[in-house]
This record gives C-alpha cells, structure tokens and sequence, in this order.
C-alpha cells in the first residue's frame, strides 16, 4: 500500500531490516499455535531478516515448521530456505544440545536440495 511505502522510503535500510525484525518477532510473542500457522510464512520471514546468523532456538523451531509447511505444498525452494535460516540459527552446540531439531533442519534441507537438483 502507497503509505507503507513512503514510510518504508523514510527508513533507512537496516533500520527497516530491524524494524520487519521486532514486527515479526511481537507478532509471534502474540499468536498461541492455534494462531500461528495462518501466518507462519510472514512471521517467518520477518523474523529471518535480521535473526539469520543469531543463535535462537525458538526462531529455528518457526523456521522448521515453515520449512515442514512449505515442502507441504512443494515449495522446494522455500523449504530449503527456512531450513537454512533454522540451521544458522542453531547454537555451535547443537549437535549436544538439541539433536532433533538438528536432524530434522539438516534432513529438511538436504531433501529440498535433492528435489532441486542441486
């Protein structure tokens, strides 16, 4: 819409990056599950535009069920991308601290890998 364009234009960008981050991350603080799935993919994305890189195990659980929903609907190319974002969100103990949500984000992606060929 034009007015959150132009107050988009009046945002400098890792400001907008910072600013899509705490929408995504108050929109999640207010859904229950229930709630959730309707919006996963936008709360997702959000969250991913500044969270990539951090460790932070709730944001990697969101991007394994969107990774999950997306290779749902065969969205390959999505799937890997919320599995990748999940996995960078991992802490470097991952593998002693949290093997299944490991597993699975590594199984996700190397599986949409495989669907794309790559």
């Amino acid at each position: 819409d034009n007015v959150g364009q132009a107050a988009s234009s009046l945002v400098e960008e890792e400001s907008r990056a910072s600013f899509k981050h705490r929408i995504g991350e108050i929109w999640y603080q207010e859904l229950d599950e229930d709630r959730l799935e309707p919006s996963l993919f936008e709360i997702a994305n959000l969250l991913n535009t500044r969270a990539t890189g951090k460790a932070n195990i709730d944001y990697a659980k969101i991007n394994l069920i969107a990774a999950e929903k997306a290779r749902g609907i065969s969205a390959f190319d999505s799937c890997c991308k919320y599995a990748s974002n999940g996995i960078s969100m991992l802490p470097e103990n991952k593998w002693t601290f949290h093997p299944d949500l490991t597993v699975k984000l590594y199984s996700l992606a190397a599986e949409a890998e495989g669907f794309l060929g790559h």
